[in-house]
């Protein structure tokens, strides 16, 4: 979730729960955890679809090399 949706974590914050906690709070409306535990972004909100083109524009610099086979 933190690098598709762009979540900022407080470093100095080592409880993986409060880290959690703090995520889910701070992307309010932007996701829907489903009765099965999945997570779904919601693509109508802006600031997800931002966030997902800025991970999408930092893609861009990678190479594909070919292994000649």
């Amino acid at each position: 979730m933190s690098l598709v949706l762009g979540f900022d974590l407080d470093v100095g914050m080592f409880n993986s729960q409060d880290r959690l906690k703090k995520v889910l709070k701070d992307n309010r409306g932007r996701y829907t955890i489903t009765k099965n535990g999945y997570v779904e972004l919601d693509l109508s909100n802006d600031k997800v679809k931002e966030a997902i083109k800025e991970q999408i524009d930092q893609l861009k610099g990678i190479k594909e090399e070919s292994r000649g086979e």
